[in-house]
């Protein structure tokens, strides 16, 4: 992509062909991929955390406790459709 930048600009006279001897590029506005945690995708691993800690403290919980909630198969997703 930055070969084919050069060439255009070379082509319509925006730089000389001396200037591509040296090249800077900033790469500090590129995209990156970053996942950011929701609060329920953080509150529903929360839930898990518990329900093992309670479990391996033998601890019995109630089913509703143990049950995910409705919107916990919406984690990771974007809530404006």
């Amino acid at each position: 992509m930055l070969g084919r930048t050069v060439e255009v600009a070379v082509s319509l006279k925006l730089i000389a062909r001396q200037q591509r001897s040296q090249i800077i590029v900033d790469s500090t506005v590129q995209e990156k991929t970053i996942g950011h945690p929701t609060d329920s995708k953080l509150l529903e691993s929360s839930r898990v955390k518990l329900l093992e800690a309670a479990k391996a403290e033998g601890i019995e919980l109630k089913p509703s406790y143990a049950k995910a909630p409705s919107w916990a198969d919406c984690t990771g997703r974007s809530a404006a459709r």
